[in-house]
C-alpha cells in the first residue's frame, strides 16, 4: 500500500511495512498453545532509550533511591511475573544527558511548602517500594505552576526512572492503573489481546514490556503485563525535548486551557523523555495534533528538494525506520499539512534544527515512540 503526503511543503512517499517489521496490522500472528515450552523470553532492552536521570539536589530532598530497590513485602502490593521474563536489560548503552535534563544545582530550588511536602513524601513512598504513589506525587509536583523549571526537569528524570519499573518492565503493581495483569487465553495473539484489553497502544509493546524474545509464541496461563494509554507527547523547541505522558485525550477546544506548566494536560501522568532534533530556520510550527492513519514502519521517501526517491530498505533512507504523521487537533493547527514525527540516520542532527519541519527522533527511541502514539487518539503538542 502507497500513500502519499506532504512533509514541510514537498512530497513524501510512504509505504505500509515490510513482512515482519510490525504487529500491527495485516499478518497472521500465531495464537496461543497450549504448551508452555512454545514459550520462548530473553533480556529485553526494555524502552529503546533509557531515560536520562538527573539528580534530585535541587529538591531539598535525599538522592532518589533506585527504581530497583525492593520493599517489605507488607508495604509493597508488587507481584512479579515469572523470573524468565523480568531478566534486566543487558549491555544498555549509555545516553548523553537529554537537553534540559540537566543535573540540577545544589540549593533549595525555591520550591513551595507544598511541593516540598509532596516530593518529601513521594522520597519516602519510593524507598518503601510503593512506587505508584511516589509517581502520583511527583506527578503532582510536576505539574504545579509554582514549580521552579529547573526543578521539574529533575521531577521528569526522577519520575522517568520510576517508570522503568512501572511501565516498561514486566513487574506488576498493585493500584496503577497504567499497568495491568493478564492472562492469556487459547486463541490469543498479542493483537486480540490488546483489543480485548482495550490498551490503546500497539501489541509490540506488550512484547517490549515483557520481554518475549518471540511474540508469536503465547502459552495457555501465561501471565503478561499489559500497558494501558493512550499516550500523547508535548514537544518544546526550546529544549529540543519530547516529554510522553499517558491520559485522556482533550478536545480540540479545550487544548492549552488549563495553564498547566510544559504543555501538560489534566490528568496526564509523565511517563518519559527523549531528545528529538526540529526544522531547520524553526520550520517545526507551533501547533497541536492528533496522530493520523499514516503511522508506517520502514517508509519509502521522496526528497522534495531534489526528487530522488528512496525505497523502504534503503540504509540512506533519511526518514529511517518509522513515521508518525500528523494533522491538525485544534482549528488553528489544521492549516499544517504533512507534519510528522519520524527516524532518521543522522543522530547528530538530534539537539539541533535540520529537518525539513518535521520532528526527528533516534532510531530507537522512535520505536517507542511509534508504540505509544496511536491514530486518532494520541495528541502531540509543539511548545515554544
Amino acid at each position: 500500500m502507497l500513500l502519499v503526503g506532504v512533509v514541510g511543503g514537498g512530497l513524501i512517499l510512504l509505504t505500509r511495512q515490510r513482512d515482519g517489521a510490525a504487529m500491527s496490522g495485516g499478518g497472521s500472528p500465531q495464537v496461543a498453545s497450549a504448551n508452555p515450552a512454545a514459550q520462548t523470553t530473553r533480556p529485553g532492552p526494555g524502552p529503546s532509550s533509557d531515560p536520562m536521570v538527573a539528580t534530585t539536589a535541587g529538591l531539598r530532598t535525599p538522592a532518589m533511591p533506585a527504581s530497583s530497590q525492593t520493599a517489605p513485602s507488607q508495604a509493597s502490593p508488587a507481584q512479579s511475573l515469572p523470573k524468565q521474563s523480568e531478566a534486566a536489560p543487558a549491555g544498555q548503552p549509555a545516553r548523553d544527558p537529554l537537553p534540559g535534563v540537566a543535573p540540577v544545582p545544589a540549593g533549595d530550588g525555591g520550591l513551595s511548602p507544598d511541593t516540598l511536602a509532596l516530593t518529601t513524601a513521594a522520597e519516602r513512598a519510593s524507598a518503601e517500594g510503593r512506587l505508584v504513589e511516589a509517581r502520583a506525587m511527583l506527578n503532582k509536583a510536576l505539574s504545579s505552576a509554582a514549580t521552579p523549571a529547573q526543578d521539574r526537569a529533575a521531577l521528569r528524570a526522577w519520575i522517568a526512572r520510576l517508570n522503568q519499573d512501572l511501565v516498561f518492565s514486566p513487574k506488576l503493581f498493585a493500584g496503577d492503573t497504567i499497568g495491568g495483569k493478564y492472562t492469556v487465553v487459547r486463541g490469543d495473539s498479542l493483537v486480540v489481546i490488546t483489543r480485548k484489553e482495550g490498551t490503546v497502544a500497539e501489541p509490540s509493546l506488550i512484547a517490549r514490556v515483557n520481554r518475549m524474545s518471540n511474540p508469536n509464541a503465547l502459552s495457555v496461563g501465561q501471565t503478561l503485563k499489559v500497558v494501558r494509554g493512550p499516550f500523547h507527547a508535548v514537544v518544546s523547541k526550546a529544549a529540543f525535548r519530547m516529554d510522553v505522558y499517558a491520559g485522556p485525550t482533550p478536545s480540540d477546544t479545550g487544548l492549552n486551557t488549563s495553564g498547566l506548566p510544559d504543555g501538560m494536560e489534566p490528568g496526564w501522568t509523565y511517563i518519559t523523555s527523549f531528545p528529538v532534533g526540529l526544522g531547520e530556520k524553526s520550520g517545526t510550527p507551533i501547533a497541536s495534533f492528533m496522530v493520523k492513519a499514516s503511522k508506517l514502519i520502514n517508509p519509502t521517501w521522496v526528497n522534495p528538494r531534489t526528487g530522488k526517491r528512496y525505497a523502504a530498505d534503503d540504509p540512506e533512507n533519511p526518514i529511517g525506520e518509522r513515521w508518525i504523521g500528523l494533522q491538525g487537533h485544534d482549528e488553528g493547527s489544521k492549516a499544517f499539512q504533512g507534519y510528522g514525527v519520524h527516524g532518521t540516520i543522522e543522530p547528530e542532527s538530534i539537539g539541533s534544527e535540520r529537518s525539513m519541519g518535521c520532528v526527528r527522533m533516534r532510531a530507537e527511541d522512535v520505536e517507542v515512540v511509534y508504540e505509544l502514539l496511536m491514530p486518532r487518539v494520541s495528541v502531540v503538542k509543539i511548545v515554544p
